[in-house]
């Protein structure tokens, strides 16, 4: 009991003291973050996590919607049905299967609010929070950086070009001390498309570190799910409403499980999708929209699971730390108790969901967060490259960010980027 109560009182002490404890340490190491200057951080945020506004010209709408003007879009506002019908129209992504290229619809300009800043970005306070209490500023040495998500990167072309500049910008404003790239859940994926396309000589010189909390490297049944049946089951209308955002946006889309023979990947036996008359594979995606009465959207769909930069999945190019969670329960095969209509109206209801064997962080199973491991590892050692990997228990998807006060993900997340300490017991190549 004594020991118990010890081990008790331990971890309320770290759990309450986390930052004066990390503090501690810096000075104790010759650092202290908030006299000497910390290392300029762009934070990646997750899906749906950015304010998007419609500039409207001339837009024609189907429904009696404002075709001239400012409308923000997301987070949406929906009080009737209308309202409804309004978002639908706005926020769905275009594909146009002779220029393969995604569009808005016609007359449409969607933007992001405050690059550069936070405020464009909703349901971070405790994020930002963890950053500016160990003494970072925003827009001196923290920088956010919200970006159109409703489609995988190569739909959004300006997040590339405006990433560069920023980070650019974040080197000059810092003496130019390299700049890290903090990532969260759907954004790691993004910075490391916009990692591809930089050349070795530009992120030599401006990228320390690229830090991906909970990736969704090799996709997620559960974003399979989303577009199926709708991911928020609190109620029927969230459920509903998610499952018809999946199916306009190509997001969740971007993050099905990637079809493949490793151990990071699913085999084309492995059913993710289960109805009483079929089994859908990794291999089945095309099948599967078209029962479930999408195969008008076939065309993107390609073009979306074929996306070379998690098909090919080349290494990022710069130092990297990927840490994830494992041992929740986390969504491996869904099972429907009757087959799809064809009717995309007549949504299924939600599934019963068997977790993955492997477990995860709720959302993203451990082979997904794994890929990185198994694929990078070599090339960068061969590249002068460095790649950590650290799994921690029980930690929940996307929840080392600041999430949760005492997390030591967070804490060796800080001391990665200020001293250059290696996480205990993580993997390094």
């Amino acid at each position: 009991i004594v020991a118990k109560i010890t081990m008790f009182l331990v971890v309320l002490f770290i759990s309450l003291n986390i930052q004066t404890l990390l503090c501690s340490w810096c000075v104790a190491g010759g650092l202290n973050p908030i006299k000497e200057q910390l290392p300029p951080i762009v934070f990646v945020p997750g899906l749906t996590s950015a304010t998007l506004n419609a500039y409207l010209h001339d837009a024609r709408s189907s429904y009696g919607c404002k075709e001239n003007g400012v409308l923000q879009i997301w987070p949406a506002n929906i009080t009737t049905e209308k309202d409804f019908l309004c978002y639908i129209e706005n926020i769905a992504l275009h594909y146009n299967s002779s220029s393969k290229s995604f569009r808005n619809r016609h007359g449409e300009n969607i933007t992001i609010e405050d690059y550069g800043g936070f405020d464009g970005l909703y349901e971070y306070d405790i994020v930002i929070k963890g950053f500016t209490d160990f003494g970072y500023v925003v827009g001196k040495n923290l920088f956010g950086v919200p970006f159109d998500w409703r489609g995988p990167a190569v739909a959004a072309p300006d997040f590339f070009s405006n990433l560069t500049r920023l980070i650019e910008t974040a080197y000059e404003k810092n003496s130019n001390r390299k700049v890290n790239i903090i990532g969260v859940s759907y954004g790691p994926q993004f910075a490391l498309a916009f990692l591809h396309r930089k050349s070795q000589q530009w992120k030599d010189k401006y990228i320390d570190w690229f830090v991906a909390e909970s990736p969704v490297w090799s996709g997620s049944p559960g974003s399979v799910i989303a577009v199926v049946s709708g991911y928020d089951n609190t109620t029927e209308d969230n459920r509903i409403f998610t499952r018809i955002t999946s199916t306009i946006t190509m997001s969740s889309t971007w993050l099905f499980p990637r079809a493949g023979e490793t151990n990071t990947t699913w085999n084309a036996n492995e059913t993710l999708v289960q109805t009483p008359s079929k089994n859908y594979t990794s291999r089945d995606y095309l099948l599967l929209f078209h029962d479930l009465g999408f195969s008008d959207l076939i065309p993107e769909v390609t073009a979306v699971i074929n996306d070379p930069d998690l098909k090919q999945f080349e290494h990022p190019g710069v130092n990297s730390f990927v840490a994830y969670g494992f041992n929740l329960d986390t969504p491996g095969t869904a099972i429907w108790d009757r087959d799809f209509s064809g009717n995309r109206s007549d949504i299924p209801a939600y599934p019963k969901i068997i977790p993955a064997a492997d477990t995860g962080d709720t959302i993203v199973t451990v082979r997904s967060s794994m890929r990185g491991w198994y694929e990078w590892k070599t090339p960068m050692k061969e590249a002068g490259k460095t790649l950590i990997y650290k799994g921690y228990k029980n930690q929940q998807h996307a929840y080392c960010a600041g999430r949760v006060p005492g997390q030591f993900c967070w804490f060796e997340v800080q001391m990665l980027l200020i001293n250059g300490w290696i996480p205990p017991n993580s993997m390094t190549n």
